[in-house]
Parts: C-alpha cells; structure tokens; sequence
C-alpha cells in the first residue's frame, strides 16, 4: 500500500510540474503570436498625419479597421488554439478601440481631454508593437508631453534645500543630517 501511495504522488507531482511548464510555454506563445499580429498590423497602418480632412481621416479610420480584421483573419487559427474567445475579442475591441481614438487625435490634431488621451497612450503601449514609442514622440512633437531628464541625487537634494538651481559644489546630504544639512565639496557642515 506504500509503494501504490508514493508513486500515485509522484505522478501528481509530475503532472503538477508539467502543468505549471506549460502553462509558461502557452505564455510564451501567447505573446509571439501577438506580438506577429501587432507587427503585421503596425506594418500597414499609415503613421500620424496632422492637416488632413476630416473626410480622409475617416476614410483612414475605416481602411485601419478593415486592415486589424484583415490581420486578425489571417493569424485566426493560431488565435484560436491559443486565446479563448473572450481575450480574442478583448484584444479586438481594443484594436478597434484605438483606431476610433487615433482617428479622433487625428482630427482635433492633437487636442484630446486628458483621459482620452492618457487612454490613447495606454492603448497604444498595450497594442503596437513599439510599445507606444512613435505616438510619444509625436505627442513631444505637438508639446503635448513634456518629458524632462531626471536630476542627479544629489541635484535634488540641493534644491530641495536652497530652494535654487545653482548646485554647484553640493555633493550630497551629510550622514546622519537626513535632510537638515547639506555637504559642500571641502566637508564643511553648514550651521544651523
């Protein structure tokens, strides 16, 4: 009864480990295909155009919606076998979802509320293949993102502390201040 007990827990274990590799595997491939689609889908999608009509930017809206569906029906058998019916739709409404907002952004030439907006770059990170790169660099473009380089540490603490941009000579907080002092290059501690 032992031996029939170990090796019955042995194969659960086994098909457990199994499992959980394929379930890594069925990830992976999740993202292949998708990332196959939304290249192939990037590859025929006219690039951000300001100045149009509003007649050809509906048109374009139209031909960038029948070019997703034309895409979505030639990967469909390998869409099926791995995405269920519902991440396959969801995946298609938010296709279809982001050409309505790019053809919107289109039209007001940028000038979108801020959530219709911040859902455009949120769509487009989600579903291009260069994670939303070409759309921030067109909002840039129109000043419509500003994106500012990170101070240095110790840049920030010195302005946090002389309420200035001149930075000259800080180094950075003095050990044990955490905040209330800041060391300049010869290591003097200014006075309180």
């Amino acid at each position: 009864m032992g031996l029939l007990e170990r090796l019955k827990r042995s194969l659960e274990n086994r098909s457990e480990v199994n499992s959980g590799e394929a379930e890594k595997g069925l990830k992976i491939r999740q993202e292949e295909v998708k990332g196959q689609l939304l290249r192939s889908i990037d590859k025929w999608l006219v690039p951000y155009k300001s100045g149009q009509g509003v007649l050809q930017n509906r048109n374009q809206c139209g031909a960038e919606k029948d070019v997703i569906e034309r895409q979505i029906n030639i990967y469909k058998k390998e869409l099926r076998e791995i995405f269920s019916d519902k991440e396959l739709f969801l995946l298609r409404y938010k296709l279809h979802q982001k050409a309505d907002l790019r053809c919107e952004f289109r039209e007001k030439r940028g000038h979108l509320p801020l959530k219709k907006l911040e859902k455009l770059l949120q769509l487009e990170r989600q579903t291009s293949s260069d994670k939303g790169r070409q759309f921030i660099k067109i909002c840039q473009r129109l000043g419509l993102i500003e994106i500012r380089k990170p101070l240095k540490t110790y840049e920030n603490i010195a302005q946090r502390e002389s309420g200035s941009n001149n930075v000259k000579g800080y180094q950075g907080r003095s050990a044990g201040t955490l905040g209330k002092g800041v060391v300049k290059e010869k290591g003097n501690v200014p006075s309180r």
